[in-house]
C-alpha cells in the first residue's frame, strides 16, 4: 500500500528486548508498550514472536541485534542465569549498541558488561518504569528521524546542485 505525500513513512527505529523466557510476560508487557509508537516508526523484537518457526534462531538473534537501535535488557536473577542473555549483551556490547536495562528484582545490581550503565528499577512500579522506557524510546526514535531526514535533505540538495552544474555545463 503507497503511502500519502502528505504522510510519509516513519523512519524505523529498531528496539531489541532481551529477556530470560522465565520472565516472558514482562518481556511481553515491554513489547505491547512499545508497540504504541510504531507510527513513530518503532519496531520491537521479541524472539518469542518475532522469529518465525524453522528459522536459525541463534543467527535471527545475532541479525536482530545487529540491526537494532536500542538493546533493552530485562535484567533479573533469571536473565542472569540465562546463557542465552549474557551472550546477547556480549553481542550487543561488541556491536556499540545502545543497552538499556531495566532490572526487575529489587537485590541484584547489573553486573558484567552492563554495571556501569544508567538502568531503569522496575522493581518498585513496574508501570513508572514503562513510562521512562516509552519516554526514552520515543527521544531516540525522533532524534533518528531528524538525523535521518536532515542526511536524506542533504542528499537531496547535492544531487540537485550537481544536475544544476551538469545543466550549467551543458550551455
Amino acid at each position: 500500500m503507497d503511502t500519502p505525500k502528505n504522510n510519509p513513512r516513519p523512519v524505523p527505529f529498531k528496539v531489541f528486548i532481551s529477556y530470560s523466557t522465565k520472565d516472558l510476560e514482562k518481556a511481553t508487557q515491554v513489547k505491547q508498550r512499545l508497540d504504541c509508537y510504531s507510527a513513530l516508526g518503532v519496531q520491537t523484537y521479541l524472539a518469542e514472536y518475532d522469529s518465525k518457526a524453522g528459522t536459525n534462531l541463534p543467527e535471527d538473534i545475532r541479525k536482530n541485534i545487529r540491526d537494532a537501535d536500542v538493546f533493552c535488557l530485562l535484567w533479573s536473577h533469571n536473565a542472569k542465569d540465562s546463557d542465552w542473555v549474557s551472550q546477547e549483551i556480549g553481542i550487543a556490547t561488541a556491536a556499540n549498541k545502545l543497552i538499556i536495562p531495566i532490572v526487575l528484582d529489587r537485590d541484584l545490581p547489573p553486573s558484567g558488561f552492563i554495571q556501569d550503565r544508567k538502568y531503569i528499577s522496575a522493581y518498585e512500579s513496574f508501570e513508572t518504569a514503562m513510562g521512562t522506557l516509552q519516554k526514552l524510546i520515543t527521544v531516540h526514535a525522533a532524534t533518528k528521524a531528524i538525523k535521518t531526514n536532515e542526511k536524506n535533505m542533504l542528499a537531496v540538495l547535492g544531487i540537485g546542485a550537481l544536475l544544476f552544474l551538469v545543466l550549467l555545463s551543458d550551455n
